[in-house]
């Protein structure tokens, strides 16, 4: 055992000197000394941080400048708040605005245009409000135009249209109502562009001009012979515009009447890219009809027979333009060409059409061509076809003077199915006179007002048709109630169908009343349209009576040119002998190098009485040229 250490028991502590017994001894046990000696404790390492860089602080600068600012101005007090007083006020009531059945029409029409898109019923409320004297008529009218343009109502349309215009007192309404008829101006005559201008000086109105604004006024100034002002309005509309073709043909009539050819060729040259494909586009045959015209006249001859060719035989202008590519064969020496066409107009394909002209050139060509027995066969059947219709002509012109005579004519042509004659006139010299667009264009105003009534007709029909389907609902929506009601169905559900009865049967309403103010809107424009047919069934009476005139005269003239051509047969055929018999050669000549197919890209095959459309147009004589004389030819042919 450890030695034992013993405590004195000494209490220092106490205050006293006075001996105490000591205590108990205590035993005190030290730990061993083995048990520190096997545990070795090491100190940590001592952490390094490394060093930082600490930037330099640049110059001191001065947020505050004493010397540059100035001290805060003291802050004045607020102005005292005074107490407010409160009055005695007494309320008076103020008389409440009931809408008039009138403003009623008027915001439900807007809503069924706006908003339900209903236009035949938003058309009949607006139609009862212009028939009244209600302070919105002049509202009512704006809107009932544009509503009668989405129909395809164009007359009703500009007629209205005038009439806000012209009466309305709001500057604003007129203002919208001319701004209308110039976006819209394919609804238009030529003539309204007149008024319009001047209601735009008398409302100091400066309407930016749309595209078929500009060609209708274009159209006039050309009617009136003012070419420069003219000018000035078609070259406005662009080449993206839905009418640059027709603006350009147009323009390119001007240019060659101010006798500029060039300017004209050039001005439809740049239309051809924009040149439907469409064979039934109206402008597509005239445009190129008429650069072949132009070329022709500048005698490139090539280029004009080209543009006559471009011409779809489906156009009304094919027939003409056929012969007219004759004469550019004859006047380049493809006699061979220009006798082969219009002998395919003579066959038992176009035996309805009337062409008298043609036969002559024909004539013309076999002569040139030398083959005089031909040529003089030509003439014989020319006299014995047409000499029977000039002397019908003629008889018809003298009895008939009023131009109603001639537009009756027209008339009862396409009302006849039966029968060769009409009045004792051949029906091609009478399809001859309407198929020229200077009748063309006022008998299109007259139908188009016709169609126009009819277009009336369909809207109250729609209507019509409209309430018998909303009947129908009606009939079944009662009947869906006592269902309801019988499978104790929510009550909410109940009202809302009751509502949806009430809403039919005021829909059925409206389109009752609306089929009525339809037909009565419908008498109306039917009277005014009429009105205006007669005074254009006159005016297209007078350009057919100078139709017939020209026609009957140019018939006269070219049976007498007969004569004269004969007297150049008989005169060629003469000579022509006498060189034989002299010991001269007929040689064979080739036809004109310019407008001859090229060899590799035609084929030839005998003519055995078949016309291909096709190939209308492209036939070629199968006779030579055998004039002796190199007098009498120019590349290929006799010398006319």
């Amino acid at each position: 055992a450890p030695a034992a250490t013993v405590s004195s028991g000494t209490n220092y502590g106490s205050s006293t000197s006075a001996a105490v017994p000591a205590e108990k001894p205590q035993l005190v046990l030290s730990p061993r000394p083995s048990a520190f000696n096997n545990r070795i404790y090491v100190s940590p390492k001592t952490l390094v941080l490394p060093p930082v860089k600490v930037s330099q602080v640049g110059a001191k600068k001065s947020v505050f400048d004493p010397a540059r600012e100035t001290a805060p101005q003291p802050v004045q007090p607020l102005p005292v708040v005074q107490a407010p007083k409160i009055l005695n006020y007494q309320v008076q009531l103020a008389p409440m605005i009931e809408i008039s059945p009138d403003e009623y029409k008027m915001i439900q029409a807007l809503l069924l245009l706006e908003y339900q898109k209903k236009y035949d019923m938003a058309l009949s409320l607006l139609a009862d409000i212009v028939n009244s004297n209600s302070k919105f008529k002049m509202q009512a009218t704006y809107h009932y135009a544009l509503l009668a343009l989405r129909f395809e109502l164009k007359d009703e349309f500009k007629t209205r249209m005038f009439q806000v215009m012209k009466n309305a007192e709001e500057a604003g309404l007129r203002r919208k109502a001319i701004e209308s008829l110039v976006a819209n101006a394919y609804a238009i005559q030529p003539e309204d562009t007149t008024a319009i201008d001047a209601e735009m000086a008398k409302n100091s109105v400066n309407v930016p001009a749309s595209d078929y604004y500009n060609l209708r006024k274009g159209k006039l100034q050309v009617i009136h012979g003012d070419l420069n002002a003219a000018t000035n309005s078609l070259s406005k509309i662009p080449a993206t515009s839905k009418v640059f073709v027709e603006s350009r043909l147009l323009l390119s009539n001007v240019n060659y009447r101010l006798g500029d050819l060039n300017g004209s060729i050039k001005t439809l040259e740049a239309a051809i890219p924009k040149v439907s494909t469409d064979k039934v586009e109206k402008f597509r045959n005239l445009t190129f009809l008429t650069l072949a015209r132009l070329y022709f006249q500048k005698g490139n001859y090539k280029q004009s027979y080209a543009h006559f060719l471009s011409i779809d035989k489906s156009s009304q202008f094919w027939l003409q333009s056929t012969t007219e590519q004759a004469l550019t064969q004859i006047l380049s020496g493809d006699y061979v060409g220009a006798a082969g066409n219009m002998f395919s107009l003579h066959t038992e394909y176009f035996k309805k059409a009337y062409s008298p002209e043609s036969y002559l050139i024909r004539a013309v060509g076999y002569l040139n061509l030398c083959q005089f027995g031909d040529s003089v066969s030509v003439i014989s059947e020319l006299q014995k076809r047409y000499t029977k219709v000039n002397e019908q002509i003629q008889s018809f012109q003298a009895a008939n003077k009023n131009p109603a005579d001639y537009y009756g004519l027209v008339r009862e042509l396409f009302s006849k199915n039966e029968g060769a004659d009409v009045r004792g006139i051949p029906k091609p010299f009478i399809i001859e006179l309407a198929r020229h667009p200077s009748f063309l264009t006022i008998q299109r105003r007259i139908n188009n007002s016709e169609e126009e009534v009819q277009r009336f007709t369909t809207v109250a029909n729609n209507l019509a048709n409209k309430a018998a389907s909303l009947r129908q609902s009606i009939a079944t929506a009662k009947n869906e109630l006592p269902n309801l009601k019988a499978k104790g169905a929510n009550p909410m559900l109940l009202e809302q169908q009751q509502r949806r009865v009430l809403t039919l049967e005021s829909e059925l309403s409206m389109a009752l009343n609306g089929r009525e103010k339809i037909e009565k809107m419908k008498v109306q424009a039917n009277e005014r349209l009429n009105t205006e047919k007669e005074k254009m069934k006159v005016v297209a009476g007078e350009v057919l009576q100078k139709r017939y005139l020209k026609a009957s005269k140019d018939l006269s003239e070219t049976l007498e040119q007969k004569d004269v051509l004969a007297y150049e047969i008989y005169s060629g055929a003469g000579e022509h002998l006498r060189y034989q018999m002299a010991g001269g050669e007929a040689k064979e000549r080739n036809p004109a190098a310019e407008l001859t197919p090229e060899e590799k890209r035609s084929y030839k095959w005998k003519f055995k009485g078949e016309v291909w459309e096709d190939e209308i147009g492209h036939y070629r004589s199968g006779l030579t040229n055998v004039c002796a004389k190199e007098d009498f030819a120019k590349n290929s042919g006799g010398k006319q």
